[in-house]
This record gives C-alpha cells, sequence and structure tokens, in this order.
C-alpha cells in the first residue's frame, strides 16, 4: 500500500520512537523510508534586547546546527540498517 515513508527525525526520545515505528511499518510494506532533519534557517541575528549578534557567530551556529542534523541523520540510517 505504502511505497515510501517519511519520518521526520531530531534525535528526542519521541522521535526515536517514531523512527521505529516508522521502519516497522515500512518493513511490513515493503517501502523505502525517507527520514528528514530540519533546520530554521530564518534569520537569527536580533537578540531579544535588540541588539545583533555578530555575523560569524550566526554562520558559526547555524554550521553546528546542519552538522548535528547530519550526526542524527546517520543515526537515523544506521538504525534503519540494522
Amino acid at each position: 500500500m505504502f511505497k515510501r515513508i517519511l519520518v521526520a527525525v531530531d534525535g528526542s526520545p519521541a522521535s526515536d520512537a517514531g523512527l521505529k515505528s516508522a521502519a516497522m511499518l515500512a518493513a511490513d510494506q515493503h517501502a523505502m523510508l525517507l527520514a528528514l532533519h530540519v533546520v530554521d534557517v530564518s534569520p537569527m541575528a536580533v537578540t531579544f534586547d535588540g541588539s545583533y549578534l555578530p555575523a560569524d557567530y550566526v554562520d558559526n551556529f547555524y554550521e553546528a546546527l546542519r552538522d548535528n542534523g547530519q550526526k542524527i541523520l546517520a543515526k537515523a540510517a544506521a538504525f534503519h540498517r540494522s
């Protein structure tokens, strides 16, 4: 019935449980399992007090979010392969 199943992952216990359920459904349906992790890159240059963050800080922050997202996706792929 299902050909592809998309599951959002963020590394949390709830996300891990959702991944496990999606993997079981994908196996049952002989479907492709796709994991998705989203990094919101909307502007974050202004602080709560109205001042601006340095551009290199913001760039490093987004890079760290992307790196962490790659680790989460790699963990999801490893889980699905096992």
